[in-house]
């Protein structure tokens, strides 16, 4: 009889380890791999624009996206438990209650429970023991206590959180202060060395959990392209790179770099889906400087904007001391606007991040043109948007202006579940290969254009606001305060 029950232990044993493997898996390569290019074949121009030519405004995304949600608690919980297959945590009714009072999304939260998925397989245990080790070791990171409803700490994020924690009790909130994300996580060297440390745990090892560790290194400039090579999941094969100029001025030489290989629960603004594995919260920059609501586009009437592309901006987008800025994207989109001022209205307004030489090298190649009042942009048909050293903060403000916006990142933020190419911008690749063709194709296609820059706006006031940003933290931290007291 014991020599069965063994048996069948070990046979539970496994189906529990296989299931953890799946699901870890697909968590990390089921997002979407990063490529350094935009993979947008030059034919969904074409096959975009014919499906957008055929959505009225009831029958765009952002209609069926939020005629979907669900209208009662009832519902909301049934919703919630036949896609997770387990229950909301506690606190969701109240979050339940807020959300509908601020017309926030209900059910649509995919981003968080990717996010998390890891951390529920490895279980409460396990998560608070990662928490614990980040707080005895943490680099360039803010950290906020809620306890018994309150907030303690001081940090930009202060205010953020205080209107974010409203069904929280406890929980420690540790925050990315760098604008990089920090979790270097790959699945198929890291992810085995991870259940194995769940089987270590299994069988009551008790070293295993001291065997997690923070272990933050940072990498010299020079080598921290071949780094993301070999880490990430970010070639695209339908174009392969081969030249410095098809790359993101973060690959190659990021103005921070702190890193660790242990998956631990950090919150960051942003990350790359295949290669790094934080948890995403939206951004403290739109939550303090988009107040949504309040665009002047009304003023400015279509026919009458520049048929050009804007954009103005500093030489941000990586370190460029001793000569590394000629391939950064900025600066490539700078030079390709010299060639093409029919079209483009581009100039660099800042040269910051580098050495004094290579400032002074800048300013002989450009013009710099100081900086521009945002209100600019109202009179021009088109806006572009360029990451910065990760992600751009202007995304917002640009689609609240209802210009039609060109759009070139690398980058996961918390919204593009719920963001929809050619629908409410325009994809562009990162070495701006594609920009030309498709200004052409808006300006001939004028309409359609418009379309989309209606689109926009109507989506970034719709969701894109600081109401939305709170009912997802709210939940992401409900869902963490959780994890926090699961199992004890």
């Amino acid at each position: 009889m014991g020599i069965k029950s063994n048996r069948i232990q070990t046979v539970i044993l496994v189906a529990i380890l296989i299931g953890i493997t799946t699901i870890l898996m697909s968590t990390f390569m089921g997002s979407r791999n990063i490529v350094l290019h935009e993979q947008s074949d030059y034919i969904d121009i074409q096959e975009s624009a014919s499906i957008l030519a055929n959505n009225s405004h009831s029958n765009t995304h952002l209609s069926k996206l939020l005629s979907r949600q669900s209208t009662t608690l009832e519902e909301a919980i049934q919703k919630y438990e036949r896609k997770l297959g387990r229950l909301p945590p506690k606190g969701y009714s109240e979050w339940f209650e807020r959300a509908k009072e601020k017309k926030c999304l209900i059910d649509d939260y995919d981003m968080i429970w990717e996010d998390l998925a890891p951390y529920y397989q490895l279980g409460g245990k396990d998560f608070r023991q990662r928490v614990q080790i980040l707080q005895q070791n943490m680099q360039r990171m803010h950290h906020h206590k809620v306890s018994q409803g309150l907030l303690s700490g001081t940090s930009k994020w202060s205010n953020f959180l205080k209107n974010s924690i409203k069904s929280i009790s406890d929980l420690d909130i540790i925050i990315n202060e760098l604008d990089e994300p920090r979790i270097l996580f790959n699945a198929d060297k890291d992810g085995p060395a991870l259940l194995n440390q769940v089987l270590d745990q299994s069988k009551d090892n008790p070293t295993a959990q001291d065997q997690i560790k923070a272990d933050w290194f940072t990498v010299n400039g020079d080598e921290h392209l071949e780094l993301m090579k070999k880490t990430c999941l970010l070639h695209n094969p339908l174009k392969p790179l081969q030249q410095p100029h098809d790359f993101h001025g973060y690959l190659q030489w990021p103005m921070s770099n702190i890193y660790t290989r242990t998956l631990l629960p950090i919150i960051s603004m942003t990350k790359l889906s295949g290669c790094f594995a934080d948890i995403v919260i939206p951004s403290v920059y739109y939550y303090d400087i988009y107040a949504g609501g309040q665009s002047q586009a009304d003023k400015y009437p279509w026919k009458s904007r520049t048929e050009k592309a804007y954009w103005r901006g500093s030489t941000t987008g990586g370190s460029n001391s001793h000569g590394k800025w000629h391939n950064y994207h900025r600066i490539r989109l700078a030079r390709l606007a010299v060639q093409n001022s029919n079209i483009l209205d581009v100039a660099l307004s800042d040269t910051t991040q580098c050495l004094e030489q290579d400032c002074i090298d800048i300013r002989n190649e450009f013009k710099v043109a100081g900086k521009e009042p945002f209100d600019k942009i109202y009179t021009y048909k088109y806006a572009l948007d360029v990451d910065g050293n990760t992600f751009s903060g202007r995304f917002f403000r640009l689609l609240e202006s209802e210009a039609l916006v060109f759009k070139m990142t690398i980058f996961n933020e918390y919204f593009e579940k719920w963001i929809v190419p050619w629908e409410h911008y325009i994809p562009i690749e990162v070495d701006f290969s594609d920009l030309k063709q498709k200004i052409e194709w808006a300006k001939n296609n004028d309409d359609r254009a418009r379309r989309i820059a209606e689109n926009g706006r109507r989506f970034a006031e719709r969701i894109l606001n600081k109401s939305q940003m709170e009912c997802y933290t709210e939940l992401l931290l409900l869902e963490m305060a959780r994890l926090t007291h699961m199992d004890e």
